[in-house]
């Protein structure tokens, strides 16, 4: 993160120097620096964070370049003091290439647009204040020339301007209502009445012809009306979900993107001419060019689109009510006739990283595609019952949750028109996309409904039931041998085994004081402790870096401590990472913590009645019968898990959950299933789980249905979004899989 923000900092100085390449190329370095930052992967608020960063750095190269190629060929003073004039430099070109500066009206030109740039400077702090505190300002009436005027002399009416940006952009909440009244007002604007596609057909018609005054109020008043927009879209985001962290990331992206490209057409559209003192604004000869601009970054405008589609509580009978699934839509690759890519953040809720910032986005460029992510019924926002009781959970089995997939993609494909906001082919190719939980949905997709989906990419896919899945820690002792600290790191466990087992009260709270830890029962602790030491486990392996090596093995191989105390720094580090405080400790490993709370938005509780009725995978600590070295402690058993499944839902749930009922029903349903790509890194916790265990594959593998497994890959990588920094195992996977995808969907 500080290379990052350090190349940051050195693009910012190269642009006060006006040196452009150099600009561009450091921007270009820590776009590449923040989207490398894989150490929050599993956080959507950190990737959304960084991916924006990275973004805006691009961005920001850009502009650097068209600053060179607009300077390229001019001498090097006629260039620093055309940059001067274009960016408000106090910097002046040596006097001797202008002999006479106050008869040539180039000079007096340099002054207008300077103070040109410094009023344009004014109106975007303006715009930064108003973004930060809208209720703040008034709408006063717009007076001519008043861009200096202060908060009031920004005020306008309410105007549907710059739709053509706007709609790029626009998201809506989960009430139904607010979606309906938002889509319906973007679909039915006119696009005449955009300002912009009217100054470019003025533009058009007489790009040398000199404005009046009357056009430059008319042209600043078009200026003042996208802000005005931004300004009710900004407020119609934030009513529709204050606490959305997905949403605030769309905010800030809007902002960002309205920012840079507000500047980047806006500014070069005036400029001065003429000796006079009274300032002369006409319309920029190089409208045409000026006009394809406008378009080509309206074309790069990413559009996000959140929207609802009502489902049956239950598909079978048990409840005829209905609720609203949200799913967000990336059309920004789509072309008639393209493919559509579906998958679900599955235990998660819906963020925009499922549609712009994983692999799928790159393949989608590819191949014209359409991209969806549909949240899973009981996360995030779609929530079938108002509660989280167990009575309400019933409804959450997999017969529903497929059935609610399966009638997604029955209305994409009859009646597209009412699903996206663009326009769709009706019977569009269907692929699926997963990765861990949501794998096994898109597994399962194409198993049971194969005349609906052309083909699944599986990654990591947890399909195959285990009541005690001891082996999950026995994949992540692979990586730690692979790294030359499993020995010590299991030698520490032993030596906490034997303070939480046989010690006094007084041993025991010194242990949980030297660990960092609240104080919980022995179990409870020992099940805090398992949680913290193996955060990083599902974190990306990098061909320079990897965060077991960085923040577990370091503890261990670069230290003469005992054991105990090198797992004391790991389990301090976890926590500082993850900025927990002793409440949210005690709330991740009191078992007893939230029993009765039934509220809505807790992803832990609906996973956890998953794991109770259907298909267990409880991680535990191996029998010390079985001779396998332990990477958690013994106290963590099924005792651990097993009695919460009735004390938080109730008695109807039966205890222990019938594995070998799930893996009947919905393993075997995947044998002899065709167009599914499985996937599973070798380093994977979950890979004895995935049907490309450590021991051999649990299918046989087919032309139509390969498997691949990724040396030296963790979880899900080959999904994760792509970076240069990658593995060849990783690269060649995806190679596969878009060659697979390409041929399901031509």
């Amino acid at each position: 993160m500080e290379h990052a923000n350090q190349l940051a900092r050195q693009a910012a100085e190269f642009e006060e120097q006006q040196d452009w390449e150099q600009a561009a190329a450091m921007h270009d370095e820590a776009a590449k620096a923040y989207r490398g930052i894989d150490m929050f992967a599993f956080d959507p608020v950190a990737t959304l964070t960084l991916s924006s960063l990275g973004n805006r750095h691009m961005r920001w190269a850009e502009s650097c370049r068209r600053e060179v190629d607009r300077y390229n060929g001019q001498s090097a003073n006629d260039a620093r003091a055309s940059i001067a004039a274009a960016h408000g430099s106090n910097e002046q070109a040596p006097v001797a290439q202008v002999p006479e500066v106050s008869s040539d009206p180039n000079h007096s030109q340099n002054e207008h647009s300077e103070r040109s740039e410094r009023e344009f400077e004014d109106f975007w702090q303006y715009m930064q204040n108003w973004l930060a505190d809208p209720a703040a300002f008034t709408r006063p009436s717009v007076t001519p020339g008043g861009m200096r005027g202060g908060p009031g002399g920004w005020g306008v009416e309410a105007s549907p301007s710059a739709q053509n940006i706007m709609e790029s952009f626009y998201l809506v909440g989960s009430n139904p209502d607010q979606s309906v009244s938002i889509h319906t007002t973007a679909a039915t604007t006119p696009k005449a009445a955009s300002p912009l596609h009217a100054i470019n057909e003025e533009d058009e018609e007489a790009p040398e012809t000199p404005a009046s005054d009357d056009k430059l109020v008319a042209e600043n008043q078009r200026l003042m009306r996208l802000a005005q927009c931004l300004n009710e879209r900004i407020r119609t985001l934030e009513s529709a979900a204050h606490e959305n962290s997905m949403l605030k990331s769309s905010i800030f992206n809007f902002r960002e993107e309205f920012h840079r490209h507000a500047n980047a057409v806006s500014l070069p559209r005036f400029h001065e001419s003429g000796p006079s003192s009274r300032r002369d604004h006409r319309l920029a000869a190089d409208s045409a060019a000026s006009t394809a601009q406008i378009r080509q970054l309206e074309a790069e405008v990413q559009r996000l689109e959140l929207e609802n589609a009502k489902q049956p509580v239950d598909h079978f009978g048990g409840n005829n009510g209905t609720w609203q699934q949200q799913y967000l839509v990336n059309a920004t690759f789509y072309r008639p006739g393209g493919p559509i890519y579906i998958s679900t953040p599955g235990e998660l809720a819906v963020t925009t990283k499922y549609v712009d910032r994983m692999h799928v986005t790159q393949l989608a460029r590819k191949t014209n595609a359409l991209v969806v992510a549909v949240e899973h019924r009981f996360f995030g926002q779609s929530n079938p019952m108002p509660d989280l009781s167990g009575s309400s959970l019933q409804y959450l089995t997999i017969e529903n949750t497929l059935e609610d997939f399966a009638s997604f993609v029955r209305a994409v494909k009859s009646q597209p028109a009412s699903m996206f906001p663009i326009t769709v082919l009706n019977n569009a190719k269907v692929v699926f996309f997963g990765g861990s939980y949501s794998g096994n949905v898109a597994a399962w997709m194409r198993a049971k409904y194969p005349r609906l989906v052309q083909g699944s990419w599986a990654s990591s896919a947890i399909l195959y039931g285990r009541l005690e899945n001891y082996q999950f820690d026995q994949s992540y002792g692979r990586h730690l041998q692979a790294l030359g600290c499993a020995e010590r790191f299991s030698q520490a466990v032993e030596a906490v085994d034997e303070v939480l087992t046989s010690g006094t009260a007084a041993e025991v709270s010194a242990l949980q004081t030297t660990l960092g830890v609240p104080s919980l029962t022995p179990q409870d602790t020992a099940g805090l402790l398992a949680g913290l030491s193996i955060i990083y486990s599902l974190a990306p392996v990098l061909t320079s870096f990897d965060y077991v090596a960085a923040n577990v093995c370091s503890f261990f191989n670069s230290s003469s401590k005992a054991p105990i105390d090198s797992y004391a720094g790991v389990i301090k580090a976890a926590i500082a990472q993850m900025g927990m405080n002793e409440q949210a400790l005690i709330q991740m490993g009191d078992t007893n913590y939230g029993l009765d709370n039934y509220a809505l938005g807790q992803t832990d509780r609906s996973w956890y009645y998953m794991g109770c009725t259907w298909f267990g995978n409880w991680q535990v600590a191996p029998s010390p019968s079985s001779g396998l070295s332990r990477y958690r402690s013994q106290l963590v058993d099924l005792s651990y898990f097993q009695p919460n499944c009735q004390r938080k839902f109730g008695s109807s749930v039966e205890v222990p959950v019938d594995v070998a009922d799930y893996n009947s029903k919905w393993f075997n349903i995947l044998k002899g299933a065709s167009n599914i790509y499985y996937t599973s890194g070798s380093l994977d916790v979950w890979r004895d789980s995935t049907v490309l265990t450590s021991t051999g594959n649990l299918l046989p593998s087919s032309t139509s249905s390969p498997m691949f497994t990724i040396d030296g890959a963790t979880h899900v990588q080959d999904l994760s979004a792509d970076q240069p920094s990658d593995l060849a195992s990783v690269i060649k996977a995806r190679t596969i899989g878009d060659a697979l995808v390409a041929k399901w969907v031509k």
